[in-house]
């Protein structure tokens, strides 16, 4: 018998990435999926053994009678919070979620509350946190070889709502983890993706952190390319600048560092594509929801705060879109998101 028994709900393209997360972990089995079409959740369950009268078409069903310890959340951004009250209900131990947490500032505040209040850990789907780039250039930063930072640059051509989200949680990261001060964008257009989250087509912006970090962000189609590597789609970078030097990752090309004096930098060509690297990462986030469970006075890298922040910062560069003022921290609990208010008529979520 397996120490934790694990449940999917929603068994579309992000569910894979999910299930080999969790089963990778000792002790630990997927046991139940649920999903309203039975395609996706008979292919899920067919390729991770999960009996038949185990692949729910409704996830209420499943948390009520699949006895659970965790689950993973990979369904679209409108559904996860009835998902996450009625997880709560059951008893589920933890909880992983796709990202963005939610669709509304609103949600994402009930969520995280709902969470706190019942110590039930909650982790968001950044694995960028757990990837080998990231460790690497997060550590030389909080060790101080690269002296006081100061500003930092990231970009993406996934739009705001795909690897944006990615974006943000990086920036936060290397704020340090704090809310912005005030934050200034502008996005224009829109799109729509069939296997990702709708969003402004391009979103530029700026933010200001209380530890005098300024932060620079580009994120859609206009985002610049990486030199020499024009064939990678995401186009995914941070540039971090401190006192003593500076620090690049740049996805899929890797580290690379300039400390003060130096004209050549150190590097290190890890590759987020990389299998090992991409399901080590994934593999990390399930590993910290169980140990959050485990030990209550563990905060997970994903967790906690953290993504309730970075979901403040993307809702304050379209509520500045909207106002075309700059938008101050702390921000209100918005009900009506203000990045779905860019979307045109008949556009889907």
């Amino acid at each position: 018998m397996p120490s934790y028994r694990v449940g999917i709900v929603g068994c579309g393209g992000r569910s894979t990435a999910h299930a080999e997360g969790w089963i990778a972990n000792d002790g630990v089995a997927l046991t139940a999926v649920a999903d309203p079409i039975q395609e996706r959740r008979d292919t899920l369950g067919e390729k991770y053994g999960v009996a038949t009268d185990r692949r729910y078409p409704d996830f209420a069903d499943m948390l009520a009678h699949a006895e659970l310890d965790f689950i993973s959340l990979a369904t679209k951004p409108e559904l996860r919070e009835p998902v996450v009250v009625a997880a709560l209900e059951a008893g589920i131990k933890g909880i992983l979620c796709e990202k963005p947490m939610a669709l509304s500032l609103g949600e994402a505040h009930r969520i995280h509350s709902a969470c706190a209040d019942g110590r039930v850990p909650l982790v968001i789907n950044h694995q960028k946190r757990h990837l080998t780039e990231w460790q690497r250039l997060a550590t030389m930063c909080a060790q101080g070889e690269l002296g006081t930072i100061e500003r930092i640059e990231a970009s993406s051509f996934g739009n705001l709502a795909s690897q944006g989200t990615h974006v943000l949680d990086m920036v936060l990261q290397f704020g340090g983890d704090v809310q912005p001060l005030w934050a200034i964008g502008q996005s224009v257009g829109w799109r729509d993706y069939a296997a990702a989250h709708a969003g402004p087509r391009y979103t530029l912006g700026q933010f200001r952190f209380p530890n005098d970090i300024t932060a620079y962000v580009q994120m859609g189609d206009e985002a610049p390319q990486l030199l020499g590597r024009e064939d990678s789609w995401m186009r995914l970078q941070l540039r971090v600048w401190g006192t003593e030097g500076r620090g690049q990752v740049d996805l899929p090309i890797g580290t690379r560092v300039w400390r003060k004096g130096e004209t050549e930098p150190t590097s290190w060509p890890e590759c987020w594509t990389v299998p090992e690297n991409l399901a080590s990462s994934q593999m990390k986030l399930s590993q910290s929801v169980i140990r959050a469970y485990k030990d209550p006075t563990y905060d997970p890298p994903a967790g906690g705060i953290r993504p309730l922040y970075s979901f403040e910062m993307i809702e304050a560069l379209c509520a500045s879109t909207v106002s075309k003022e700059i938008v101050t921290w702390p921000l209100p609990a918005w009900e009506h998101s203000p990045m779905q208010s860019l979307k045109p008529e008949n556009a889907h979520v």
